[in-house]
């Protein structure tokens, strides 16, 4: 290797090379995105290539993801574009031992759970995964809440993923683990306007533009950003009212600004909007509905979201450490619409012949079996947070402070039975202060702790009346708990030589407890029948061991990283219900007992190059298995008979590969990439009843792009299987998209 060569690889900024070298060095440099959860430990052998990994902040300071004692997952800028990952399941399709929740179709309460953690879940219960957007929590509230916000996905920078529990470092909810989603910042070098339109072949189209605009060279920047997508037709047709219910139009909107004030002090302050009309409820009943697209219902189905963010960061610079403070308010009001005709009517669908919603007998000529969920939801986070390093020592200590308000409502009123409305409100205030440290023992070996002491109070309110009884109540109830949670974390890592590192890790987390909306102990005015509902669930608190091992060989070209995990889950949150059948039957939450979750993940990376060809390789899977122990009943009653279930939503095998390549032709780069994603094993239902899907999904991009353009086509579940999404119950489940396609087109103005 010439000198010009070795001083480039020893600068952060770009120098002259011969035209050959230069080719080499840019695609050698998109190899690095390979390794997005490997490590690149030691130096190379000579003439070798050093590959970049992803510098991420999830640890309050930026790292590269093999300096982190733990199994961490991360996507960048270019991995986002070229693997096509634009939601929730994109992301859950891509991490080992994840689980992809879908509610009724309609991507308003959608979740992912990782390693068993969060599994129980219903109205105003807190999801399992913690949920970050740059830095700060943003989990909460049920019609996007226990996801990361359609508005934080868009024009995302990078995507980080710590598998948990994450109690001490991001603490409230982060059973399984976190993700983090951090946002393109404006560019600082030069203005530019990039410019995006796009078809789908079931009538879809979109529209985007990406703009930064240079107002003070290195000082103030402003970046603009949106896109549009509207489609007319889908996939599910409603052959009763002549329409397809998943039409979609949505809107993101962003304004974001960088303000290098001095060499001490910077800003940064992001303005999010996001607008959406989508489908409603999309699940069907196998046994009246051959085919889960095509249905019949007479009350329309859509939903409706809107949000709303306002994001900033203050950093002020230290000799000895960084301080800095970050604000976040954001506002989300979203409805739904529920239709249940498919569980109850014959197709083609036949008003005069329906069954009552809830009740087998006495068909009605004529009934109604929709309701209206709305919600309104608003929260401000507060975070102060100082960070500092020395040779030896990280460290880094804070406090944040967060208060949410959530307000919703089912509106059941006109149903044939069981008409009714609910009311209900979920608000929270928590504080917390953390700390942690980082020691460097030797060259070779360091320890590290992380605590946090969280105090919440948490004042719930839940009323039903039932309105076909003249507005009579069937339940008033109400909670108002404080709660104090302390968390903490140990781990350390060891560097056998230049290409392994071993890491352990012990953390512990919580999920807070809370009230069941539907929860009475009374008697059915409309049936005579005595119902019972626990009205109050305890936190779900959950300790974890890890060991595993990041390798790096064949000269920077193949990476490895191994774990095995144990979690102990105590007071495990879990789903159940009451029993019992029709307008009586009611759904809840309950502390189930204690949940063992262990396994085993492997996450292998590799890249080459072939002349000017560049191949970047990933292949990973995971195996999971759980147990329950000490069950009780919804009562509080041991219930021996479900000593050893499994724990729902968990699959026992998880499986993943993508596949990338770059080369020139001419003046032009073509790329394509592939990704493939399965899962088998599992159960979908607390009592180990309803078996979890098993998909098996391909996709895939190819495309061209010149200087100043780019064209793409992107293709998803391209064997078009049939698997569903979710199985609701044994009889009722949602319809997997079919195979689809995309056209985009990019164009750089300047």
């Amino acid at each position: 290797m010439d000198t010009a060569t070795e001083e480039c690889r020893a600068m952060t900024a770009p120098c002259a090379l011969p035209k050959r070298e230069q080719h080499l060095a840019a695609l050698l440099a998109l190899c690095t995105l390979a390794f997005t959860g490997t490590s690149a430990l030691g130096a190379a052998k000579p003439g070798a290539r050093v590959l970049e990994e992803i510098v991420v902040t999830s640890r309050r300071w930026e790292e590269n993801t093999r300096d982190i004692p733990m199994t961490v997952k991360a996507f960048g800028k270019d991995d986002i574009k070229r693997l096509h990952i634009q939601q929730l399941e994109d992301i859950a399709a891509l991490i080992n031992g994840a689980e992809f929740i879908a509610d009724n179709g309609n991507p308003l309460d959608n979740q992912v759970i990782i390693r068993g953690g969060g599994v129980g879940r219903a109205r105003n219960v807190d999801g399992g995964t913690g949920i970050y957007a740059n830095g700060i929590n943003v989990q909460g509230g049920n019609f996007g809440g226990r996801g990361p916000w359609n508005i934080d996905l868009f024009d995302s920078e990078r995507i980080e993923v710590l598998k948990g529990p994450q109690g001490a470092l991001f603490g409230r909810n982060a059973l399984g683990g976190a993700i983090n989603v951090v946002s393109v910042r404006p560019g600082m070098d030069s203005s530019s306007l990039r410019l995006l339109a796009g078809v789908q072949d079931n009538e879809g189209y979109q529209g985007g533009f990406f703009s930064d605009v240079v107002v003070v060279p290195e000082a103030l920047a402003v970046r603009l950003a949106g896109k549009y997508y509207h489609q007319d037709e889908g996939f599910y047709y409603n052959r009763f009212r002549d329409e397809y219910i998943d039409r979609e139009e949505t809107l993101n909107l962003r304004s974001s600004v960088v303000w290098n004030i001095d060499t001490q002090w910077s800003a940064w302050t992001q303005l999010d909007y996001y607008d959406s009309e989508a489908e409603g409820d999309v699940q069907y009943d196998v046994r009246v509905a051959g085919d889960g697209f095509d249905r019949s219902n007479d009350d329309e189905n859509r939903g409706r979201k809107t949000e709303w963010s306002a994001f900033t960061r203050l950093d002020r610079h230290f000799e000895r450490f960084d301080l800095a403070l970050l604000l976040n308010h954001r506002d989300r009001d979203a409805e739904r619409t529920f239709d249940l005709d498919e569980g109850v009517a014959q197709t083609p669908f036949d008003p005069t012949q329906q069954v009552p919603c809830f009740a087998p007998n006495n068909p009605p000529p004529e009934q109604r079996c929709s309701s209206l969920a709305d919600e309104e939801f608003e929260k401000t986070m507060l975070e102060l947070r100082a960070v500092g390093a020395t040779d030896t020592v990280k460290w880094q200590a804070g406090g944040d402070a967060l208060r949410s308000r959530t307000y919703n409502t089912n509106d059941a009123r006109g149903r044939s039975t069981s008409s009714s409305f609910l009311d209900a409100s979920n608000d929270v205030d928590s504080f917390s202060i953390f700390g942690g440290l980082e020691y460097a023992l030797s060259e070779a070996w360091t320890v590290g702790a992380e605590t946090r002491l969280t105090v919440e109070q948490k004042e719930v309110r839940a009323t039903t009346v039932l309105t076909e009884l003249g507005d009579r109540l069937l339940y008033d109830n109400r909670q108002n708990n404080d709660w104090t949670y302390p968390t903490w974390a140990l781990s350390t890592a060891y560097d056998v030589n230049d290409a392994v590192r071993l890491f352990a890790r012990s953390g512990s987390g919580f999920r807070t407890g809370g009230l069941n909306t539907d929860s009475r102990a009374n008697t059915n005015p409309l049936t005579g029948m005595v119902v019972e509902v626990p009205v109050f669930y305890d936190e779900e608190r959950a300790l974890s061991y890890e060991v595993g091992a990041k390798l790096l060989l064949l000269d920077n070209a193949l990476g490895i990283e191994a774990a095995l995990y144990y979690i102990d889950y105590e007071d495990f949150i879990s789903n159940g219900n009451n029993g019992l059948a029709s307008a009586d039957r009611v759904s809840f939450v309950y502390n189930r007992g204690d949940a063992e979750v262990y396994g085993a993940e492997l996450e292998t990376s590799f890249t080459h190059a072939w002349h000017e060809v560049v191949l970047s390789i990933t292949a990973g899977g995971a195996w999971n298995k759980s147990e329950l122990s000490n069950t009780k009943d919804f009562l509080g009653n041991p219930s021996p008979a479900e000593e050893g279930l499994d724990v729902s939503r968990l699959p026992e095998y998880t499986y993943r590969a993508t596949a990338r390549a770059d080369a020139p032709v001419g003046t032009l780069q073509v790329f394509g990439s592939l990704r493939y994603s399965g899962q088998s094993g599992g159960f979908q239902t607390y009592n180990n009843f309803v078996d979890l899907p098993e998909p098996k999904l391909l996709s895939a991009q190819v495309g061209i792009s010149g200087e100043r353009w780019e064209l793409t086509l992107n293709g998803s579940n391209l064997t078009d299987d049939h698997e569903p999404v979710r199985n609701v119950t044994v009889t009722t489940s949602m319809s997997r998209e079919p195979r689809s396609w995309w056209v985009n087109f990019v164009y750089d103005a300047f």
